[in-house]
């Protein structure tokens, strides 16, 4: 058995993914310190300073942090916005391309001006200048709307 000393509480969370891999297996570190952590239900608050032991033969290989979200596919070459009630230009262009730099692309490229009413109005855009393709994803690609007011 090996031993380890908790300097601060978060401590035994990180030995538990280190030496046994998963919150699941954590179990084992219970059992073999049932004199320290009676229960799951344990004030891991006072272990501060204390000795844990863990067996070695639980000891696990680091593996990389696995994305909790699939990475995107790859956009298309061209998508379409229809502008949504209580948007305006500059929503659109947060929508679309994710920053207001591409504004006055987008404004030429839709044949539209800042006075353009945008409900209801497609815009087509280019995916190639989308700033960031995760915010995009958990944005406009799940159907979120931005939204300052007309």
């Amino acid at each position: 058995m090996n031993s380890y000393t908790i300097k601060v509480p978060s401590d035994i969370f990180s030995l538990i993914m280190s030496v046994y891999g998963t919150l699941e297996q954590s179990v084992k570190l219970v059992s073999d310190n049932n004199s320290l952590i009676p229960s799951f239900n344990s004030d891991i608050s006072t272990l501060a300073g204390t000795v844990v032991s863990y067996d070695t033969t639980l000891v696990q290989t680091s593996l990389p942090p696995v994305s909790v979200l699939p990475t995107p596919k790859t956009p298309v070459t061209q998508y379409t916005w229809t502008g949504r009630e209580g948007q305006n230009i500059f929503d659109v262009c947060l929508q679309t391309y994710g920053i207001l730099e591409n504004q006055v692309k987008l404004m030429i490229n839709n044949n539209a001006d800042f006075t353009t009413t945008v409900y209801s109005q497609p815009f087509i855009y280019q995916s190639s200048l989308i700033a960031s393709s995760t915010t995009w994803n958990r944005t406009t690609g799940m159907g979120v709307v931005l939204s300052s007011g007309n």
